[in-house]
């Protein structure tokens, strides 16, 4: 069985405040992940579970015209916390 990560995202702007409704989802990995947009809540924050391997997330606003990514490291079995800050493309 795989060991799965928890890794808890949360989405601010430049200003630091969290961004509600923004879609997270993986760039790319080197493991297989389904094509799938997570939205964040009212707290800007959502769970994603990933396999072992290395990955790159991306998260957009509501429109699209701010973007931004960070690199996970997946299968760790440790949660771990990461910020994504949206920045004009």
């Amino acid at each position: 069985m795989t060991e799965l990560t928890t890794v808890f995202i949360h989405v601010v702007d430049e200003r630091g405040t969290s961004v509600a409704e923004a879609r997270v989802f993986v760039e790319h990995g080197t493991a297989a992940f389904p094509e799938t947009a997570y939205v964040t809540g009212t707290d800007g924050k959502v769970a994603l579970k990933l396999p072992a391997g290395r990955f790159e997330i991306g998260a957009t606003d509501q429109d699209s015209r701010k973007r931004g990514r960070i690199p996970v490291d997946g299968g760790t079995g440790a949660p771990s916390s990461v910020t994504i800050t949206l920045k004009d493309r």
